[in-house]
């Protein structure tokens, strides 16, 4: 018998939207930047986790040399930034080469920072990947050929504990 897996159902719903969008987006044919297809759905996602949450794009950071894709604040109070990455590009830092490999050493300073190319999700706070008792990465398996149909219920579950993490971030 599979365990039962909790989490709201409006994430499901709101997560299956996400899936089911990126699907269609990426079946258009038509040229785009990848990267860039997925701000609005990561930040219609981000505010299914929880009320109050609020996104803006290409994040300015004074003194860090790099722009967020995405700067999130919870109740008016920033709590973190979302980098993303083309679909396929994955979310695991030490694989970074060349110039995403600069931008990560700029992007490690900053204290909550989620990474994803929608395929693959991970939490980093001051460069190191979280939760500390065994980082970790969430998978969706073509999540881009199949949309909602590569979504499970236990992947989701982690998925939606990892934004709460995320979004839950205080400053010490």
């Amino acid at each position: 018998m599979t365990p039962t897996v909790k989490f709201p159902a409006g994430f499901r719903a709101a997560a299956h939207q996400f899936a089911d969008e990126l699907r269609r987006n990426f079946a258009a044919g038509i040229p785009a930047q990848a990267e860039d297809q997925l701000k609005a759905p990561v930040s219609r996602l981000l505010r299914a986790v929880t009320a109050h949450v609020l996104t803006r794009t290409e994040a300015q950071v004074h003194d860090l040399g790099g722009r967020p894709d995405i700067g999130v604040s919870v109740r008016r109070a920033l709590c973190g930034y979302v980098e993303l990455k083309a679909p396929g590009f994955g979310a695991r830092t030490n694989r970074f080469r060349g110039r995403d490999k600069e931008q990560w050493e700029k992007f490690k300073a900053l204290p909550n920072v989620l990474y994803t190319d929608s395929i693959e999700w991970a939490l980093y706070r001051s460069g190191q990947q979280q939760p500390e008792e065994g980082p970790v990465l969430i998978r969706f398996d073509d999540l881009i050929e199949r949309g909602s149909a590569a979504l499970d219920d236990a992947a989701l579950a982690r998925l939606h504990t990892l934004l709460l993490d995320f979004l839950s971030w205080e400053p010490i």
